[in-house]
């Protein structure tokens, strides 16, 4: 009976350990690959013919704190507009190759938050969503209000 008891004695903390190391992997998310794609854009880029030009907001991974620059009025902008330039320089590269290779239409880099606006292609978008500085890719739609004369 003894050894039947340290037999279970042992099982019992080993069962339970097991137990909580699977349920501790299993609440890990599977690690993401690439840009998280907005589903209005996923569904437009599966509808999208490969010629297509998209317009889409892209959002980089690194964000300023405008909290850093509290007090500091005119240094906040500045602040800003030196982060953006500098975190966004090795995408803008790639933006610039691909306007040239007619991939992408045109861009705008904001310095308000860390992004782009752009018209791409489908492919250029897919391809922009696997750079590793891009966090979020959002199809920008984009309003305008019409004038109503009274």
């Amino acid at each position: 009976m003894t050894k039947l008891r340290a037999i279970i004695l042992f099982l019992i903390p080993a069962a339970i350990l097991l137990g909580f190391g699977f349920l501790a992997s299993a609440e890990k998310p599977p690690p993401q690959s690439g840009a998280f794609l907005e589903p209005a854009l996923a569904r437009a880029l599966a509808s999208a013919s490969p010629d297509d030009f998209l317009p889409v907001i892209v959002v980089l991974k690194e964000q300023e704190r405008p909290e850093r620059w509290a007090g500091a009025g005119e240094k906040l902008v500045a602040g800003l507009k030196a982060f953006a330039a500098e975190k966004q320089g090795p995408l803008r590269s790639y933006l610039d190759e691909a306007r040239a290779a007619g991939l992408v239409e045109a861009y705008t880099p904001f310095w308000i938050f860390n992004g782009f606006a752009l018209k791409a292609r489908p492919g250029a978008i897919r391809q922009i969503a696997s750079h590793p500085s891009v966090s979020v890719i959002l199809l920008d739609h984009y309003r305008q209000l019409s004038l109503i004369h009274i």
